[in-house]
């Protein structure tokens, strides 16, 4: 897998920024509400074509860049920024990493290229807040049965990436959308689409054998990505803070003046900063030690979940009265924020997985 540097990666900010602000939609209420809902097929076919985003961790015998976790952390990020309401997140990085280290080369010969390319989207269904799944092998293959919510992206999947105990193990299936049933979910976040996925005896094509590990790299993995997001929140709702407060008059003075908003700013500051290097710590444990992945990742979610949150409604306090209006997006930031912030487990029970993992429980 290629190694970049910092500045290769600070380069890879900058293009993919410099991207997703010109070609995707100005922030708005308007552009964003109900746009995960539905593919943009014209937006999905540029960063497939022109950013190869949709093949950034895909290796290079399958059509892709070759790059890794570290990488996807930053492009994350910046997706956020701009509330990209397309399955990169699901299909690009957690489905394509699940079917990656899978060690099914045949499905990942088959299934790869149509990632990498954008021609195929995958959604992964690992969370368990739905019935108990169960996997019955017949002599036509594999049955699942059983509901898995949420699932981010549900609506747009042509293919699902499932869990499932097998014989006190867990193994992971590919099950076509056509043979679930998929319910929409209200959210708080009306820029992205969640739903419960029901499985009824639907036909499914196991990926390896024992996944046991791998699902729970998976969930490391899919806690830093959210850790990235909520960085990229965090970042947005700094600049937008920023640039309000350099033109927003108070009693005669710019609000910007006022030492109250400086230490709010600074706080955002440090919170984004030190956001990024949580999240970047684990990424890069995701790429080159995997033993330290469950620790910096749980630190990373458990840190963003709740600084991030608040550099949210930091923004809104900055804002005063325009800040609650739903023609402003500050509260669409906040809504992926806080729903970022228990996907993939909260801050409370990464807090406590750490302890387990320190030894202080």
């Amino acid at each position: 897998m290629p190694v970049t540097n910092q500045a290769e990666r600070r380069e890879l900010r900058e293009s993919l920024r410099a991207f997703l602000e010109a070609a995707y939609p100005s922030l708005s209420t308007e552009s964003r509400v109900g746009a995960g809902d539905k593919l943009d097929d014209r937006m999905w076919t540029r960063l497939a074509g022109e950013v190869a985003l949709t093949g950034l961790i895909v290796p290079e015998e399958y059509d892709g860049q070759g790059l890794g976790v570290t990488e996807a952390a930053v492009a994350l990020e910046e997706s956020a920024r701009v509330l990209l309401a397309q399955p990169f997140l699901t299909s690009s990085v957690l489905a394509t990493l699940a079917i990656k280290e899978s060690g099914d080369d045949t499905q990942a010969a088959e299934l790869l290229p149509r990632l990498a390319s954008g021609e195929l989207i995958a959604a992964v269904a690992l969370e368990d807040a739905g019935t108990a799944i169960s996997a019955e092998q017949s002599a036509d293959g594999w049955l699942l049965s059983g509901t898995k919510e949420p699932v981010l992206d549900a609506t747009l999947a042509q293919q699902f990436v499932v869990s499932a105990p097998v014989d006190g193990a867990t193994g992971l299936f590919l099950v076509a959308a056509d043979g679930v049933e998929v319910t929409p979910r209200d959210g708080l976040d009306l820029t992205r689409g969640l739903a419960e996925v029901c499985f009824d005896r639907s036909p499914a094509i196991r990926l390896g054998g024992d996944a046991t590990v791998l699902v729970a790299r998976l969930g490391d993995v899919a806690a830093l990505a959210a850790a990235a997001e909520l960085t990229g929140i965090a970042d947005r709702a700094l600049v937008l803070a920023v640039e309000y407060a350099k033109t927003r008059e108070q009693f005669g003075k710019l609000i910007g003046s006022f030492q109250a908003i400086k230490h709010i700013c600074a706080e955002m500051l440090a919170t984004v900063e030190s956001s990024r290097a949580a999240t970047a710590a684990a990424a890069a444990a995701a790429d080159d030690d995997p033993a330290d992945l469950a620790r910096t990742a749980s630190i990373a979610k458990a840190w963003t979940s709740t600084q991030c949150v608040l550099a949210a409604e930091q923004l809104i306090q900055v804002l005063g009265g325009i800040g609650y209006t739903w023609e402003h997006p500050a509260h669409l930031l906040l809504r992926r924020a806080r729903t970022l912030a228990v996907l993939f487990g909260d801050a409370a029970t990464h807090r406590e997985r750490l302890s387990g993992l320190l030894g202080l429980a």
